[in-house]
């Protein structure tokens, strides 16, 4: 029976060894490329947002109707509108009736959403 350096295994276990050796590499390899690509800080969402805001701005020094679409582009994916108008709102609702409640709502968030850039 052959021995290496390496093993007192038969030279038949080796290829076993050799291929429990890659799947650990593979898991953890998949594991680090997983930490890798973690999602985004709350604050580097906030930073990046404001940076594509700022160059639309520098780029484009009068708002028009297609500079106010890359805007909403950039502000839209990051803003929860619906969460903002909730926590202002909710507590006024029960002093209306459901149909009032939506239409507030619904006119906060059109307010808030076109203040964000003006």
């Amino acid at each position: 029976m052959e021995k290496s350096c390496c093993s007192s295994l038969p030279g038949e276990a080796r290829p076993l060894r050799w291929g429990l050796a890659l799947a650990a590499l593979l898991v953890l390899g998949a594991q680090a490329a997983q930490a890798a690509q973690a999602p985004p800080t709350p604050l580097e969402v906030v930073r990046a947002s404001n940076e594509a805001v700022l160059a639309i701005f520098k780029k484009h020094p009068v708002v028009d109707a297609a500079v106010e679409k890359e805007l909403f582009a950039v502000i839209d994916a990051v803003t929860d509108y619906a969460a903002l108008s909730t926590a202002a709102i909710d507590s006024f609702c029960p002093r209306m009736s459901p149909a009032q409640c939506a239409t507030f709502k619904e006119t906060f968030t059109r307010l808030l959403r076109i203040s964000s850039i003006r």
